[in-house]
């Protein structure tokens, strides 16, 4: 459960650990989520709360994006990412959309590419790049629905690996009073 968690709080993209392959990398222990309330049910919802980027110069392909125990029969609906210079979240018009009406581009695989940018450098704009990732998510009844974070997939070096993220969503009902995060009552929701 998103316990009380109604933004985005991000790490910084520092110590990134060293391995002989281009790996996907998140920020040092990310714990973050994002709560819609007042969702209705096979609503499209997309976030662009998440940022990744490559650890070294080279590419990955994202294949594809779990949800970690989902509940309430949480959807990952589509994924794919959008090119931001910054740490934090793109800004991307994000809301109760598919990604593909909000203008992204769902191609699989997902390729990125670049390096995180070094913290203590100034940012070499062709080969830097943060992105943010685009998540659509619905749920199929009028029970609220949400995971305990996320799987990224993706191949580097000929190889399949994965990054778990410690990334929440919630898609709460609008008749919702019971879950500590999803009172019909809050009017201080994020939607």
């Amino acid at each position: 459960m998103v316990a009380g968690l109604t933004g985005v709080a991000l790490s910084a993209f520092i110590g990134v650990a060293a391995t002989d392959y281009p790996r996907l990398y998140a920020g040092d222990d990310v714990r973050a989520g994002v709560i819609y309330r007042d969702v209705v049910p096979n609503q499209s919802t997309t976030v662009s709360d998440l940022v990744v980027c490559v650890d070294r110069p080279g590419k990955v392909e994202v294949t594809r994006i779990e949800s970690r125990e989902a509940f309430g029969g949480l959807k990952l609906e589509q994924f794919a990412a959008m090119p931001t210079r910054e740490a934090r979240a793109s800004g991307f018009g994000e809301g109760h959309k598919a990604i593909t009406e909000l203008g992204g581009d769902v191609t699989k695989p997902l390729v990125l590419i670049g390096q995180c940018p070094d913290p203590d450098k100034p940012a070499d704009p062709p080969t830097t790049r943060h992105y943010s990732l685009l998540l659509q998510y619905a749920r199929p009844s009028t029970q609220t629905a949400g995971n305990q974070g996320i799987v990224i997939w993706y191949t580097s070096a000929g190889r399949e690996h994965s990054l778990f993220v410690d990334w929440e969503i919630l898609l709460c009902d609008r008749s919702d009073t019971t879950t500590p995060d999803c009172p019909a009552s809050d009017a201080t929701a994020t939607s």
